[in-house]
């Protein structure tokens, strides 16, 4: 069987011979399981995981109110980063609010697209 799995990185181990006490290179395969890093939930969402391991899928889902604007997924790689970029949970209300005051006592609040 060959040292190489993808989603694993090969560890080289250095063992102690019990006798003599050299030092040698042990030519047995030992990996170690690859770990992506933590994920940042995206301000008016949240993430669904189930692990940061290789080959795991992270999904992206918004709050009531905002929609996605990117993938709405990424993935765990190899190379111990995760495929894609951050997406953003955006307002699906293109409205800025804005409040006008004739004076101190009346004043309304506006609605611009």
């Amino acid at each position: 069987m060959p040292c190489t799995q993808e989603g694993l990185e090969k560890t080289l181990v250095m063992v102690k011979h019990p006798i003599s006490s050299i030092i040698y290179a042990d030519t047995s395969c030992e990996f170690a399981v690859v770990v992506c890093p933590e994920l940042m939930s995206p301000t008016n969402g949240r993430i669904e995981l189930s692990s940061m391991v290789f080959g795991s899928t992270a999904t992206y889902i918004c709050d009531r109110g905002y929609n996605l604007n990117g993938s709405m997924s990424r993935v765990c790689m190899a190379n111990e980063e995760w495929s894609g970029e951050d997406p953003l949970c955006q307002s699906k209300w293109n409205v800025s609010l804005h409040y006008v005051c004739v004076d101190s006592l009346k004043c309304m609040c506006l609605f611009i697209n």
